[in-house]
């Protein structure tokens, strides 16, 4: 090799090297959750401590991918951006869905060797108290009560769904998406206990979170719950946390055995009210939630093929293609007009299997979408969908919706999917869908909405049943479904009510305790190999009609109670204060995707209006 040439492939190799180490992240820490825990069956914060230790500028793209043993990827890829300054440090947070407790994790910033990290997998469990903590702080609580950095606080309330209670004593360092993020959680149905500083005084909170100022050693932030204490950091101890983690949810009576065992029980209680009244108090009620509806999802998109003409037809091809053509060549034809059967007998059936295949699903891309709608403040909605995608056109697709905090996830197990999803203020899901296939997936946002929703003309109760209420709504009332459906929950027992007159008053009906309205439930139709068999509440979907929603109505009221588990029903108890309103109503369209190439969209969502009891004068 001339000498020129060895010197021009030694530079070559020099550049390639330095480039390499330039391009060269590591992973310093990685967190899980709040506790180092993660909750199943839902949304959780993995926040990543990536540092860049060279001297240039790192900019690439990290990804999180999942496995579920054997290092097959599985569902989409987590990816995020990142420009990162040499010799310096950044966190990243992912907001991957959880499920299983065999799921395994990776990181990967490129596909050469050294540009891999493990992430550690996590351990599923109901997350408990955390303090937050400022980073620069010196104080610690010991082992007593995990703590939390504060500047790692999501900015979108969507990713907090696994935090149940928070200690703060300071004011955090935050600016206004993570204010506003920390307020919807506690609006959402937190718990919040305030402690003293080191100089023995309350924190001094502002702007949007002023509210906590409020004297009262307990009062309520919406849903949640605010506890000031009268003590500091330096006086936690494992008695006082675990008097924490024994006190019933804010919006829940007391959890106590014998209260439960005490309760008055139907004669002949059906099996599902005996599990709820105790029987089987850590089985869960939603094994598999998201299985389980994006296979019910699938179900209205079944298509209904002609099939004795495509056996049919698969006949005449086998018998044309395989003997027919075998006949032509022994009868010694043109080997040109032999090949020329062969492929035109192919590209004939092809083509007709392709036309009635599309005529049995009638040419129709669709969108299917199941929802949960809670209020935050402002009127604004946190929202939980499920939604399944079906073409007929295979494309790369852009899945989006309006409002902030946007969170997407397959929820797959099982298959990989040939998509990346972005999480967070800008977060979409693109994804290549097939031709002819569906593609489920789980989304969460912030939509903003009217606060203005509907007046109390008449109210009255005796003891704690309601005996009267009228309600009047707005114009910007959720547009109920057909047939409407409205349920109206006090304390612990529901009603339905009726429109007259454009208002809603109470049906003539009696009212039904929450052990009893859920009973009617057949827990176990609800998993995805029950439903694919067409056994959902005892009937398939129907050729024709609208499609069956409302099967689902009952097991998302239960899940958008929190309750879990069948021993969660007897103990649950909304505050006297208040009542709490079940719409069931059409898809509105700031819930639909934007993608115009989707096709028709439809579906239910079930949107929580609580309504606060009028005071007496």
């Amino acid at each position: 090799m001339p000498l020129a040439l060895r010197s021009l492939f030694g530079a070559l190799v020099i550049l390639s090297f330095a480039a390499g180490k330039a391009w060269a992240v590591d992973i310093g820490e990685t967190r899980w959750g709040f506790d180092g825990g993660a909750t199943p069956q839902c949304f959780n914060l993995l926040s990543v401590l990536v540092i860049n230790p060279g001297p240039t500028l790192f900019e690439g793209k990290l990804e999180l991918c999942e496995s579920i043993g054997g290092g097959r990827r599985v569902g989409a890829v987590l990816a995020e951006v990142l420009y990162i300054a040499p010799n310096s440090s950044r966190w990243v947070q992912f907001y991957p869905y959880v499920k299983e407790p065999y799921e395994e994790w990776w990181l990967e910033w490129g596909r050469r060797a050294g540009e891999r990290a493990d992430v550690r997998r996590p351990v599923l469990q109901n997350q408990g108290s955390v303090m937050l903590v400022d980073s620069d702080d010196s104080l610690s609580v010991g082992r007593s009560i995990r703590q939390f950095p504060d500047h790692l606080f999501p900015p979108t309330a969507t990713a907090t769904d696994g935090l149940k209670v928070v200690l703060l004593d300071h004011v955090p360092q935050w600016e206004e998406s993570r204010r506003q993020s920390f307020y919807d959680w506690l609006y959402r149905g937190g718990r919040l206990h305030i402690l003293k500083d080191v100089d023995g005084a309350y924190p001094h909170f502002t702007t949007q979170l002023a509210e906590l100022n409020t004297p009262a050693e307990r009062f309520r932030v919406g849903n949640g719950e605010v506890i000031r204490h009268d003590r500091s950091r330096s006086r936690i101890d494992r008695a006082f946390v675990d008097k924490l983690s024994s006190e019933s949810h804010p919006l829940r009576e007391s959890t106590d055995t014998e209260a439960v065992k005490t309760k008055a029980k139907p004669v002949n209680a059906p099996p599902a009210w005996r599990a709820a009244a105790g029987a089987v108090p850590s089985d869960p009620l939603f094994p598999d939630l998201c299985g389980g509806i994006f296979a019910f999802l699938k179900t209205l998109s079944r298509p209904h093929h002609n099939w004795v003409l495509i056996y049919a037809m698969a006949i005449v091809y086998v018998v044309t293609v395989v003997p027919g053509v075998h006949y032509l060549g022994r009868k010694r034809f043109d080997y040109r007009l032999v090949y020329a059967t062969l492929v035109g007998l192919i590209v004939l059936f092809s083509v007709g299997f392709a036309y009635f295949g599309r005529r049995g699903h009638k040419e129709a891309s669709a969108v299917n979408t199941l929802a949960v709608a809670r209020q935050l403040p402002g009127g604004a909605w946190d929202v939980t969908s499920w939604s399944n995608v079906f073409v007929i056109n295979g494309a790369d697709y852009e899945i989006v919706h309006s409002g902030s905090g946007r969170l997407y996830s397959t929820a797959q197990t099982f298959e990989a999917v040939n998509g990346t999803i972005r999480n967070g203020s800008s977060g979409r899901f693109d994804v290549d869908i097939p031709p002819f296939s569906s593609q489920p997936f789980l989304a969460r946002m912030k939509v903003n909405g009217d606060r203005n929703l509907l007046k109390v003309r008449e109210f009255s109760a005796m003891g704690k049943a309601l005996t009267k209420l009228v309600l009047e709504p707005t114009n910007n009332f959720p547009r109920p479904a057909d047939p409407a459906i409205v349920y109206v929950l006090s304390g612990d027992r529901l009603q339905p009510m009726e429109w007259s007159n454009g208002q809603l008053e109470l049906s003539g009906s009696a009212s039904e305790p929450l052990t009893e309205f859920f009973a009617s439930i057949p827990w176990e139709s609800l998993s995805p190999f029950a439903i694919r068999n067409a056994r959902l509440v005892g009937r398939a979907p129907q050729d024709e009609g609208p499609p069956p929603f409302e099967d689902l109505l009952r097991p998302l009221m239960a899940w958008s109670l929190d309750l879990r588990k069948h021993g969660d029903i007897p103990t649950y108890r909304l505050p006297d204060d208040r009542l709490r309103l079940f719409v069931w109503s059409q898809l509105p369209d700031n819930l639909k995707v934007e993608d115009k190439l989707m096709g028709s969209q439809q579906g239910r969502v079930l949107f929580l209006i609580d309504v606060l009891k009028p005071v007496k004068p």
